[in-house]
């Protein structure tokens, strides 16, 4: 008897939970839903600014073809500041006298005669890189490039990786012209 009771409220309440999942607004013989539409025109902030007097011919003359640009003084600028903090962070660095950054490292190795072909390879594989042979004893690096960021030196890593499966990108200090 209780099983039967059971069951019969689980029928009649998956028979409210079917019809209340009915969609609301049923479709029109065209087979398309009405669309929701609702005017918030009236919420709209009104501005009104006052017209001087050149501005009233103006827009006397041509009140239906034209409509009159108005400036705006920004109020909430923050120019000033931000120059200030830039010129700053120059100074700092021009007094440091370099920038942290990355160069490409296309060869590192004790002979100087490996260098040397490298630096030659480079300019026949890639002659618009510039490169320069660095001396740090005892290793030999062959390096080119100066950039301030990864993403900046992507681009030319992935092209000197093809003639340079060695090449890697390397931190490195980049000297401040004055």
């Amino acid at each position: 008897m209780m099983r039967l009771t059971v069951i019969t409220g689980m029928l009649a309440l998956s028979a409210v939970l079917i019809n209340g999942c009915k969609p609301a607004s049923q479709a029109t013989s065209s087979g398309q839903q009405d669309a929701y539409y609702e005017d918030l025109s009236p919420l709209r902030p009104k501005i009104s600014l006052p017209e001087t007097d050149a501005q009233k011919e103006t827009s006397a003359n041509n009140r239906s073809t034209e409509r009159i640009e108005r400036f705006v003084e920004p109020v909430y600028t923050v120019n000033k500041k931000v120059d200030t903090v830039l010129d700053s962070i120059d100074r700092f660095y021009l007094a440091r006298g370099y920038v942290d950054g990355y160069t490409i490292q296309v060869h590192a190795g004790t002979k100087r005669d490996e260098a040397l072909n490298v630096k030659k390879n480079m300019m026949l594989y890639l002659p618009q890189f510039e490169t320069e042979i660095q001396y740090n004893q005892p290793t030999f690096r062959v390096k080119t490039g100066k950039y301030f960021s990864l993403l900046e030196a992507q681009k030319d890593f992935l092209a000197i990786k093809r003639y340079f499966p060695s090449a890697i990108l390397v931190p490195d200090k980049i000297p401040v012209v004055k």
